[in-house]
């Protein structure tokens, strides 16, 4: 609960001082001009850390993963799947996990995102992420189609991460009672 109060209060700070709302409906827009917000937050998502500062480099992640979460909420989704994808030091990918489902981001982003990239540990952290939504975020009659999809992936998709996530989420996630079966 606290991430998410942190997150819109982020958010409503972004919009009161770079006067930014979601993609489309910036005051600014109508100027031709971008809004300074989603490149600041950009701009954040490149920042490095001393590798041998550890509380320094969580912090940072922790910060990167909630710029994401604003980028998405904002409607600028590019720059945040390349944080999903699998690297030496985990960090903003393993906060962007867990905080996609709490942070109220729209699941149809995700699935969207899932059909469309190819790069499998992008996949493997879309679907660990699924785990993180509620059934009133995901409701059955969204559930069982992305369930169906799921299962497909497993049997046919070659990436042995893609099948190990599938199978956390079907057994340990939200699933009900498909994970039993």
């Amino acid at each position: 609960m606290g991430f998410t109060i942190a997150l819109s209060v982020f958010l409503a700070t972004a919009v009161a001082v770079f006067g930014c709302t979601p993609r489309g409906t910036s005051p600014r827009a109508a100027t031709g001009q971008p809004p300074d917000t989603p490149s600041r937050l950009t701009a954040m998502l490149r920042e490095t850390a001393p590798a041998h500062q550890p509380n320094e480099r969580d912090a940072l992640a922790r910060r990167q993963a909630d710029a994401a979460v604003a980028l998405l909420r904002l409607g600028y989704s590019d720059a945040v799947w390349p944080l999903l994808r699998l690297t030496p030091d985990p960090g903003t990918r393993t906060y962007l996990v867990h905080a996609l489902g709490p942070s109220g981001i729209d699941p149809a982003i995700l699935l969207r995102e899932l059909e469309a990239n190819r790069d499998p540990s992008v996949r493997r952290a879309l679907i660990l992420s699924l785990g993180h939504f509620t059934r009133e975020q995901l409701p059955d009659s969204l559930r069982q189609p992305i369930v169906a999809r799921l299962l497909r992936w497993y049997r046919d998709d070659p990436d042995p991460g893609v099948h190990a996530s599938i199978d956390w989420l079907l057994r340990h996630g939200r699933q009900g009672t498909v994970g039993g079966a």
